[in-house]
């Protein structure tokens, strides 16, 4: 069972959220069904110490919407939902028509496309493109390297803890502002606000996706 997996992979969760049952009803059909069997297994859930996180869609489409706007992309526009997140906020989105297409890390403004149409065909194909996404997702790719080159996560988790469902780490100031990347400059925001901060003073860039 794939949830099994995610367990071998992540471990158990730290944190859960329960996930309401209109959720199921608002999503059912438009993403694949392995997310909804995770969200029954796991909830809205915090693993690797609150590194790594299943999202709720409806709580993160601000986020979501704050980072798509506009965007210029090869396969045409979609309808983008939150699957899951960093720490640091980066996010890994289900497009409606694209699938597991778009990943985007905030702290550097950076978006990387990666079309999946034509895996849509079958509950199986988008079942996989989901699996894929819990499973080979690595650890190492949701940290991020403080100015000495270290990953910061460790570091700022013994100053301040974990996240929550609806907090993320962030830079003060950030660092598009000139902010160092520092641990002593991270603390603890509320996730909607902060993502908000870094579409306006981060500037986005489209890149290959290095995780393909």
């Amino acid at each position: 069972m794939t949830t099994d997996a995610v367990i071998r992979k992540w471990g158990v969760p730290f944190s859960s959220v329960p996930v309401p049952g209109d959720r199921y009803r608002e999503f059912g059909g438009r993403v694949p069904d392995a997310l909804l069997e995770a969200w029954r297994k796991f909830g809205f859930a915090g693993f690797a110490k609150g590194l790594w996180w299943l999202c709720d869609p409806v709580a993160w489409q601000p986020a979501v919407d704050t980072w798509t706007a506009d965007l210029e992309l090869d396969p045409g526009p979609d309808r983008w939902c939150a699957v899951t997140r960093s720490a640091f906020g980066q996010l890994s989105l289900w497009g409606d028509r694209t699938g597991m297409a778009l990943t985007i890390n905030p702290v550097f403004g950076t978006i990387f496309p990666d079309d999946q149409s034509d895996e849509m065909d079958s509950q199986f194909d988008r079942d996989l493109q989901l699996y894929s996404a819990l499973l080979t997702q690595q650890a190492r790719a949701l940290d991020i390297d403080g100015d000495d080159e270290v990953g910061l996560f460790d570091r700022v988790l013994e100053r301040l803890g974990p996240v929550g469902p609806d907090t993320m780490y962030a830079f003060a100031p950030v660092p598009a502002l000139g902010g160092p990347m520092i641990p002593e400059n991270v603390e603890i925001a509320d996730a909607e606000v902060h993502m908000q901060i870094l579409s306006e003073t981060t500037p986005r860039q489209i890149m290959a996706n290095p995780y393909r």
